[in-house]
């Protein structure tokens, strides 16, 4: 309830802020976005991995993981704010400045609620979580949306943001239990230092890569193809927003407890990648083929030139879902020091790669993002080989059936994109009758095919 809930929420605020804002308002909040999110990561530093996965967790614990927060939180706020200047520059846009002084608001108070979350988190407390999490991005929705429609500009976003983090920790702090306010012993402190190393490497690491397009885009092609970028994204990220997120919770304890029971993940593995690509690959097929309607649709005809990023960034993202469960497979079968490796590989290639490109146009930057994912998943799929003895080989055969139940769907969707009925319909019409005809061979595709996914339905 939690995710939907929020998916939703954040949906209705784009869509309604795609009528407020211009693609170049957008687009300046976005590029520091990019920055805020990879500032995030090394932020967190692991902490809130730690607090969970620790199993002895007392208070002065806590407060140890509270105060590597509160250092990594100042320090970035402090680099922030001193480099804003030299950060607009780089852009060439002053408005970077004042929107940066006023993010940087964040980083000073979410230590306060970021460890308040980790505790509910542990502690399994969902309701006290969906409590927090839905009430502060309501709360940030109806503050940029509110101050959008009067003329707040990129601000409004700045604001919104503000908001959520704020009423996130009033909440968390609120529904977390009692803690000891003591002070931390200089060891307890270095065991939180110690455990975030590795897993901030990998996750600051693969923030960067992914947000380095919307940076380049910033950089050599301007605002408003950011603010086009981000919304394309945006869409194609709907999938991982609706499904992934609600599937990869489950998924990493459900690999730990059959590798102790077996000692052997990769027939799940096999079948997760089966069972997510089934899903995903019809449903990039379909934004990419009905981009240009689906974006008129929601956010309006100024956005149209986003449709053939859309298509760029769909083939992208299918080929993410092959490899999407393997950094959770590496933690499951304890291979973490394959995937240091594994990232270190793929996301160093993808950077030169993404770079390189960018100074060719920016279709070719697009089409480099589709080059880094196909190395990344080779080069994670070999690594995966050695973690839990899979070859090419079984990857392909497990992804079979989901290429057949996506040729079907593509050559079923393209025929009828082109067809008089859907020229000769209204644009919402004619989307609506695609969408509809869709779903149902997506169906009837999986009984041809006699998919894998019928055999778990009838199980449910």
């Amino acid at each position: 309830m939690q995710k939907y809930s929020e998916l939703l929420i954040g949906f209705a605020a784009s869509v309604i802020l795609a009528r407020l804002l211009m693609p170049e308002e957008v687009g300046l909040y976005s590029i520091v976005a990019t920055i805020i999110v990879v500032a995030h990561m090394v932020r967190d530093f692991g902490v809130s991995s730690y607090i969970i996965q620790e199993d002895e967790l007392d208070d002065q614990k806590l407060m140890a993981a509270f105060f590597v927060t509160c250092f990594w939180s100042y320090s970035i706020a402090l680099i922030l704010y001193v480099n804003s200047v030299d950060i607009a520059g780089f852009f060439e846009r002053e408005e970077i400045v004042s929107i940066l002084n006023l993010v940087i608001i964040n980083f000073l108070i979410i230590p306060f609620g970021s460890v308040s979350l980790s505790l509910l988190r542990k502690e399994m407390n969902f309701l006290a979580l969906l409590k927090v999490n839905v009430g502060s991005a309501l709360f940030g929705a109806v503050v940029s949306v509110s101050m959008a429609y009067n003329s707040f500009s990129y601000m409004s976003l700045v604001w919104g943001s503000i908001a959520t983090t704020a009423m996130t920790v009033l909440l968390s702090s609120f529904y977390r239990r009692r803690v000891e306010l003591v002070t931390p012993s200089v060891e307890k402190i270095k065991i939180v230092f110690k455990f975030g190393s590795k897993s901030s490497y990998i996750h600051i690491l693969f923030m960067m890569v992914s947000q380095l397009p919307e940076i380049l885009i910033g950089k050599f092609f301007g605002m408003t193809n950011v603010g086009l970028y981000s919304r394309a994204n945006g869409l194609v990220k709907l999938f991982h927003m609706g499904v992934m997120q609600g599937i990869i919770p489950v998924l990493l304890p459900h690999l730990v407890n059959r590798m102790k029971v077996s000692g052997d993940i990769k027939p799940e593995y096999l079948k997760s990648i089966g069972y997510i690509c089934t899903f995903s690959w019809p449903f990039f097929i379909f934004l990419a083929l009905m981009s240009e309607n689906i974006i008129e649709i929601l956010y309006g005809a100024r956005w149209t030139p986003a449709a053939p990023m859309v298509t760029w960034l769909a083939i992208s993202a299918a080929i993410v879902s092959i490899y999407s469960v393997n950094p959770h497979v590496f933690v499951a079968s304890k291979n973490i020091d394959l995937d240091v490796k594994n990232q270190s590989i793929s996301q160093t290639f993808s950077l030169l790669v993404m770079i390189t490109a960018s100074f060719y146009g920016l279709e070719m930057l697009l089409f480099s993002i589709v080059i880094s994912r196909l190395f990344t998943m080779i080069v994670s799929v070999y690594f995966l080989s050695r973690a839990i003895n899979v070859g090419y080989t079984e990857v392909c055969n497990a992804l079979f059936k989901p290429l057949s139940v996506s040729l079907i769907c593509f050559i079923a969707l393209y025929t009828l994109s082109i067809s008089n009925m859907i020229l000769e319909s209204s644009l919402f019409i004619g989307t609506l009758i695609c969408g509809v005809v869709f779903v149902v061979t997506w169906i009837l595709s999986l009984y041809l095919v006699k998919s894998d996914m019928l055999d778990l339905i009838a199980k449910k």
